[in-house]
């Protein structure tokens, strides 16, 4: 099981329903090579859920008093449109900031400036969440905006909705965003578990490889050569 970081409960996935779902779904014609990438991807989310679940029930105590004063930043996703198969993935956004203050200059850490109207569009490409208040932290960082290929959306602001939420309501024209890099995301330090990491991860790879296959015509077998799994995790699997 794995571990929601906000309500602080452990909660399960149907790995079952979600295994038949993404073969069913997945725009590749090779069955075969389908459930084989689905298969590897699903057993090494499970084994990182059970070894999440382990963790906690044994150190619940210190899993409370570490994350109790972190900002941390949710994201649910229900599997294939089923409210009631949820998987999640966390940010730990001091750790997010520690890491952009270590690779990036002083420059680079004020970030660029983006029209509000990139956020405002119906057809935006960056997911984001209008904040019930707009009290805001003092000495904060730009708007935080990471990889997320999930929709219609390409993007997707992992901290500062509340900065953007009070400058849209005093109609402010620009705002100042860093975009992370993909690479920064293989950093296990700023998810607060491997398997939040690894879910993410999945879930940009899967949608990327479907893009490419369903508007590109790019082969599936020529597409798992860079997948992660052979990369990143094969001495994992």
């Amino acid at each position: 099981m794995p571990f929601d970081f906000l309500s602080h409960n452990l909660y399960t996935i149907n790995y079952e329903e979600f295994l038949i779902k993404s073969i069913e779904i997945f725009p590749a014609k090779d069955k075969n090579l389908k459930y084989q990438y689905f298969k590897k991807w699903i057993n090494l989310l499970k084994t990182l859920d059970d070894q999440c679940q382990n963790y906690v029930l044994t150190n619940e105590l210190k899993v409370m008093q570490n994350i109790l004063n972190l900002q941390i930043f949710q994201f649910k996703i229900p599997i294939y449109d089923n409210t009631s198969n949820i998987a999640e993935f966390h940010f730990n956004i001091d750790n997010v900031i520690a890491k952009l203050k270590f690779v990036l200059s002083q420059k680079d850490l004020k970030g660029i400036s983006v029209s509000i109207d990139k956020f405002m569009e119906n057809d935006s490409q960056i997911k984001w969440d209008e904040a019930s208040s707009t009290v805001l932290r003092s000495n904060s960082l730009p708007l935080l905006i990471v990889p997320f290929l999930f929709g219609q959306f390409d993007y997707l602001v992992i901290d500062g909705n509340h900065r953007l939420t009070n400058a849209i309501k005093i109609q402010e024209k620009q705002i100042n965003a860093i975009f992370i890099s993909s690479v920064v995301l293989q950093d296990q330090q700023i998810f607060m578990s491997r398997f939040d990491q690894l879910f993410y991860l999945f879930n940009y790879e899967i949608v990327h490889f479907a893009n490419e296959i369903y508007y590109d015509n790019l082969p599936f077998e020529h597409l798992l050569k860079k997948s992660l799994l052979n990369t990143h995790f094969a001495t994992t699997i």
